[in-house]
């Protein structure tokens, strides 16, 4: 029997010059990040997978999801930086933080013509992440909404009507929550440690505003959860609105900071939550097949948080070993000892489920 995946391919975009963007000594989103990508996608297992020439210099139009003046803000911000600039408490630019910023839009589009184009898988290696920015300021590392620009741009450009956006990382994608929250054409699912940073955000019950009432949907998990937990999840939420919603897209916000070995810092900080390679291989398993089944087999991953090299680059092997791969991906979980409370997780579900309404 032929394979899921036989005939159809991955593209690995990697922007390697995304080193220049200098965030400052001891800083945890650091070029660091991407020179340790650019090892691991070298290597023997995935060196073969397609790398195609990259698009960077593209006439982009960051205004598809951010005010026109807080573009033009970012851009005098960072080109009239002598050093690097702190535009708020963690997040930082120097002058070649603008251009980057741009190519990383670049290559969102790229991705998304690749897609619809040549029907490959697409995964977008780029810096500075982007779920936390907001259509009229930056936030957390993140200057543009990459996974909200790549929505929107495949609805512009290749006319699509429902794009949904999935974000694994271990923070709440506020940003593009906010960005498409009175928009019923894109569905933004956030899986995200609660209670954690940005505080205030990510209950469920906030499922969108006007038109994109039902059209938004956070799972706030309890620290410690580990891949049976996110397994479950899979399950119980995510899969039932995907299938309900019926996207023509479905967009990854893979952060890989939910691992049960990330240190969120260089101070050693651990993880909160407890995923292993095998959890983040489930999750692209599970995604790939609903995009076989809904959408022509259309995925595209942009990469977001994952700030412990180690587990960074484990993480992303295992997402692309498992697009790539015959066999279905081996879920054990990780705990490091550290045991659910069966009477948090149960909270955590009932609260969940109530907030969620049967589609009309």
């Amino acid at each position: 029997m032929e394979s899921p995946n036989a005939n159809r391919p991955i593209s690995l975009l990697l922007h390697e010059g995304a080193t220049d963007h200098i965030t400052g000594y001891a800083h945890p989103e650091s070029p660091k990040r991407i020179r340790a990508l650019a090892e691991l996608i070298n290597t023997d297992s995935i060196a073969a997978i397609a790398r195609p020439t990259l698009e960077l210099h593209r006439s982009i139009d960051p205004s598809l999801v951010h005010h026109p003046d807080y573009v033009h803000a970012l851009e005098n911000a960072c080109l009239s930086a002598r050093d690097i600039r702190a535009l708020d408490e963690d997040t930082y630019v120097c002058q070649d933080s603008w251009r980057i910023a741009c190519e990383g839009l670049s290559l969102q589009e790229q991705a998304i013509n690749l897609i619809f184009s040549t029907s490959s898988r697409t995964f977008v290696m780029s810096r500075p992440p982007g779920h936390h920015a907001l259509a009229d300021r930056q936030m957390g590392f993140c200057l543009f909404a990459n996974a909200a620009y790549a929505a929107r741009y495949a609805q512009r450009v290749w006319g699509i009507e429902r794009v949904a956006i999935i974000d694994w990382d271990v923070h709440h994608g506020n940003g593009t929550e906010a960005i498409f929250l009175n928009d019923p054409s894109v569905y933004s699912i956030s899986i995200h440690a609660h209670p954690f940073w940005p505080l205030g955000f990510g209950h469920p019950e906030q499922r969108g505003e006007g038109k994109g009432r039902g059209y938004n949907l956070n799972i706030p998990v309890p620290f410690e959860a580990g891949d049976i937990q996110y397994q479950q999840i899979f399950e119980r939420f995510v899969i039932p609105e995907l299938l309900g919603f019926r996207p023509d897209l479905i967009i990854v916000a893979a952060g890989f900071d939910a691992h049960y070995s990330e240190r969120f810092s260089n101070l050693g900080e651990k993880s909160f939550m407890a995923l292993s390679d095998g959890g983040f291989a489930m999750m692209t398993a599970q995604l790939d097949r609903l995009a076989r089944e809904l959408c022509d087999g259309r995925l595209h991953f942009t990469l977001e948080g994952g700030y412990y090299l180690p587990s960074l680059t484990s993480g992303v092997r295992s997402v692309i070993e498992t697009l790539s791969s015959t066999a279905p991906p081996q879920l054990k979980e990780v705990s490091e000892g550290r045991d659910m409370d069966t009477r948090v997780w149960e909270d955590f579900v009932t609260r969940t489920g109530m907030a969620l309404k049967p589609w009309s």
